[in-house]
């Protein structure tokens, strides 16, 4: 049995109420055995005091002493996307496992949407295609072309990759993430897959549309810097935001996230003292916010598999939308 599911399995540790039962969580006992293990990596777990059997406690969160003047000392970070997974792996069984078929049926219903978007990108941009018109290419025209072709082509490929496995994991997730408590977990690596793929054909598609808007308006180069200009005004806002997004609100994963996803999402957390700073500040505070979350068994969900309220509005808010989306 792997670590994670003797760890959502394992029975309950608390004295006082003999009765829970923290199925659906990590215990502390289990957690702090495997000190090496990318979980505890991923929740900053401090290293264990010199009484080796003591159980975690909320005191050892100040065991990464911060102030204002210096950078927090922490442990290395795991270096991977897989950290942006653990979060949802860590959520009580009945949340993660309907959460987990959202996220693969979004990938899926919003990747057979786009495709229809970058195939209407390549028949107007390529000089072969519907877009090109018969017309005559000068030498500039041609050499865009020669780039848009290929570029577009892994973009549609993307595109096509992603619907694909993304409706093959929402099958198997519908199938499969009731009846087994680890599969949240499991799926980290195809998560992060279906991630990398959304992200390279944003790339794709933005490179191609670029050089569509070059082939087409050459040789009116006013014409060129004014659209290029509108498409950076309407583009570049999305990405600042959602970098600011995640510096603030999910710190912790962007953290321990690779040098290059982090200079993507937020370069100055990266290049700019005051950026790594905050950056760590905020990492530890979400980690002690979900050890306390989780030591505490607020993560579990009854005995009866209900959920709260606010829960319960919010999936439904979000199957509503992809119900109309599908």
């Amino acid at each position: 049995m792997t670590f994670l599911t003797r760890n959502f399995l394992s029975k309950s540790t608390t004295d006082n109420n003999p009765t829970t039962q923290p199925s659906s969580s990590i215990t502390n006992e289990l957690l702090l055995s495997d000190p090496d293990s990318e979980l505890s990596k991923f929740l900053l777990v401090p290293p264990p005091s010199s009484a080796a059997s003591q159980p975690y406690s909320s005191q050892e969160d100040d065991h990464y002493v911060e102030n204002e003047t210096t950078i927090p000392v922490l442990p290395p970070g795991i270096k991977s996307n897989r950290a942006w997974a653990y979060c949802l792996a860590l959520e009580s069984q009945s949340v993660r496992s309907d959460r987990i078929v959202m996220v693969y049926e979004t990938y899926a219903i919003f990747a057979a949407l786009f495709l229809g978007g970058t195939w209407v990108l390549y028949e107007w941009g390529s000089t072969l295609a519907y877009g090109g018109g018969g017309q005559k290419v000068d030498a500039i025209q041609r050499i865009m072309s020669t780039i848009f072709e290929p570029i577009m082509a892994v973009a549609l490929g993307l595109n096509i990759q992603l619907a694909f496995f993304g409706s093959m994991m929402w099958i198997m997730s519908i199938m499969f993430s009731a009846s087994n408590p680890n599969w949240a977990y499991s799926c980290r690596y195809m998560t992060v897959y279906l991630q990398m793929l959304f992200t390279c054909m944003l790339l794709f598609v933005t490179s191609g549309l670029i050089l569509a808007v070059v082939a087409k308006f050459t040789p009116n180069i006013p014409t060129i810097i004014i659209t290029l200009a509108l498409i950076g005004v309407a583009e570049i806002p999305g990405f600042y935001y959602i970098g600011k997004l995640v510096r603030e609100e999910v710190p912790l994963e962007l953290y321990h996230s690779p040098l290059w996803w982090k200079l993507i999402m937020s370069p100055q957390s990266v290049l700019m003292r005051k950026g790594r700073s905050d950056l760590q500040k905020g990492a530890i505070s979400r980690a002690a916010t979900l050890r306390k979350q989780l030591f505490s068994g607020k993560r579990l969900a009854d005995d009866n598999g209900k959920t709260s309220s606010t829960s319960q509005r919010g999936r439904d808010n979000l199957q509503k939308l992809l119900d109309k989306a599908a």
